[in-house]
């Protein structure tokens, strides 16, 4: 497939993976694939062998650039590669494959040629985050179709969309919920696409059953933007928890928010897990927000939605280590590295 960039154990025997985990994360690719059907080929001799999450990589910090905010998101992807072979177990490595990360270098590269203040220049920007969707979407389909589990690592939350858009292709009613992890509602306009409006254009399209935001700041929508989010509660389309309903009492409230959107989400078919980076203390971002929900309480929101709803997908975005300070890709590829951890290891099926 000419924009998957695959891995290969080589590769990540060049980053300190040792022999025997490169060679239990990566596929053998004797030939470059040609389409999706190979694409498919692969993945079916990988769950066969036991696989059950595939992890793809998105580089591109075009959808936050396009959104106004910064482009720093491309570097998450690098970040978690050069720091998981110390996590890695060989229970975990069994069921993991690392495939690699769909292309957008020349995406990137173009995209620092603008400057998101200016009209014009977003209108193209936002071209170019339709074309990231262009490029992941085959990529994921092809691993929803094989009965895998896809955790895509970097980028905007704009890669969301395609993710809700393949998954629910594949779902029984064409249609799958969505559990985020998030200060901002991404519900902005659909008027061209960038990281703060998956969840709208998934509502457009028809795609969205339900959406719960965990941990919604009111002071990071203006007034006009948060009635749009009341209005759209009362619709019963989606709920949310604010930040200060899970701070409010530290683990007691956590406890009560998380059980009140379990509850909320009961039979209600399939979900796609999502976590904001943006929103995680003490992590370097594509936004800038003063105040952020505990890694501790993030993993455990991790945790005990794998357990409960076991999703059809895992998006961590919006980490951006070279927006940070000292350590920062540490810290960036620490953080993701033990939020797969939680996924891969609390999964119920």
């Amino acid at each position: 497939m000419k924009n998957l960039e695959l891995l290969k154990k080589e590769d990540l025997e060049d980053l300190g993976y040792s022999d025997k985990f490169a060679s239990k994360i990566t596929a053998d690719y004797d030939k470059e694939l040609s389409g999706e059907k190979e694409l498919i080929k692969k993945l079916a001799k990988a769950k066969k062998s036991g696989k059950k999450f595939v992890i793809l990589g998105s580089p591109e910090g075009i959808g936050p650039y396009a959104n106004k905010g910064r482009n720093g998101a491309y570097g998450a992807w690098p970040a978690f590669l050069s720091i998981f072979p110390e996590f890695l177990e060989e229970n975990v490595a069994e069921k993991l494959l690392i495939l690699g990360n769909v292309k957008l270098d020349d995406l990137q590269r173009k995209s620092e040629y603008y400057d998101n203040t200016r009209k014009d220049d977003r209108r193209e920007l936002r071209r170019m985050v339709s074309m990231i969707d262009t490029r992941l979407a085959p990529i994921l389909r092809s691993i929803f179709k094989s009965e895998l589990i896809p955790v895509l690592v970097g980028g905007g939350h704009n890669n969301a969309f395609p993710l809700i858009k393949e998954a629910a292709q594949q779902s029984s009613n064409k249609r799958i919920s969505c559990f985020n992890l998030d200060l901002h509602a991404d519900l902005r306009s659909t008027d061209g696409r960038h990281s703060g409006n998956s969840f709208s254009y998934a509502f457009e399209k028809g795609l969205l059953d339900k959406y719960y935001i965990f941990g919604l700041h009111e002071n990071y929508h203006s007034n006009s933007y948060y009635k749009k989010v009341q209005d759209l509660r009362s619709k019963g389309k989606i709920d949310y928890s604010t930040y200060s309903d899970i701070t409010s009492q530290l683990q007691t409230s956590f406890e009560i928010e998380l059980n009140k959107a379990e509850n909320w989400f009961q039979d209600n078919g399939q979900m796609g897990l999502e976590v904001d980076l943006d929103s995680v203390e003490g992590v370097p971002a594509s936004a800038i927000t003063e105040v952020r929900v505990p890694l501790n309480f993030t993993r455990k929101f991790v945790q005990r939605t794998t357990k409960e709803f076991a999703p059809l997908y895992f998006n961590i975005s919006e980490g951006a280590p070279d927006l940070g300070k000292r350590n920062s890709e540490e810290v960036v590829g620490r953080t993701i590295s033990h939020l797969i951890l939680d996924f891969v290891n609390n999964y119920r099926k």
